[in-house]
């Protein structure tokens, strides 16, 4: 796979087929500064608008906007803002936050303890595209992909690297493509540095260990276990994290919900 990546490039069409070409190196301007500012999100969200074309379905929102200071042409203008409306900016990002956590409830549907996001064209379903790009970082539509995403053991507790973890597949995934299970810490949902290099599980893992009954079984914990349980290691970090599974063209049984997708137990 990776030897047929490196086969590709992205060029003009005027460049095709000419040997030796270099793109032009090219960089995009950084976000103005708004350390300190306690609006700062609406002059990024302004800036976002000046150089992204909105989309014809989101002119109606967009008109809305300018109520409050934020145009495609000016980004954002706090200038002729009353004293009271700047407080109700200030009260918007404290409810927005509360907002889009509360769409993850909505938008999402609970399998086994996993929050899954059945992802169909949003439309104007604000609140979801929110949940997509904020706890899943982005996503295909569910035909493509489907995204798990667990936050908790059996038990409804936090997953945390204090206390080890299993969770068993019975049989490996129903999907037409691949499958894979990584691990993110929880405060910036950023992946988590280990000995050895590994941040997700999945059909791909070189070694993967498969039972004689088909069954998949990944030790997750921050300690590295001994044993036949070192190849399907999972490391997690000393803190809170959470558990992203990811499902390629995914079988029937999983849209459906007929699947039953594995729990997270604790090892001890």
């Amino acid at each position: 796979m990776l030897a047929l990546q490196k086969q590709f490039d992205l060029r003009p069409l005027s460049q095709l087929g000419k040997a030796g070409y270099v793109p032009a190196k090219q960089s995009l301007p950084a976000l103005p500064s708004i350390d300190g500012d306690e609006l700062g999100f609406f002059t990024h969200l302004g800036y976002a608008m000046q150089h992204n074309r909105m989309k014809t379905v989101d002119q109606a929102l967009v008109g809305q906007l300018a109520r409050i200071g934020l145009t495609p042409e000016h980004g954002f203008d706090r200038s002729k803002l009353t004293a009271e409306q700047l407080r109700g900016l200030k009260r918007a990002l404290a409810d927005g936050l509360l907002v889009a956590g509360k769409a993850t409830m909505t938008s999402t549907v609970l399998r086994n303890g996993w929050n899954v996001a059945l992802v169909k064209a949003f439309g104007y379903d604000y609140p979801g595209r929110s949940v997509m790009a904020g706890a899943y970082l982005g996503g295909n539509l569910a035909e493509e992909a489907v995204y798990p995403i667990r936050f908790t053991d059996e038990q409804g507790k936090p997953l945390n690297g204090e206390t080890p973890y299993r969770l068993t597949f019975a049989k490996a995934p129903p999907v037409g493509a691949f499958w894979s299970l990584t691990i993110y810490n929880a405060g910036d949902k950023m992946l988590v540095d280990n000995p050895i290099g590994r941040y997700k599980v999945g059909s791909d893992t070189p070694g993967l260990q498969v039972a004689a009954d088909g069954s998949i079984s990944i030790p997750i914990q921050h300690a590295q276990p001994a044993g036949a349980d070192k190849a399907n290691w999972l490391p997690a970090p000393k803190g809170d994290f959470y558990l992203l599974l990811r499902l390629y063209q995914p079988d029937a049984s999983i849209l459906d919900g007929s699947y039953a997708l594995p729990q997270v137990t604790r090892a001890r």
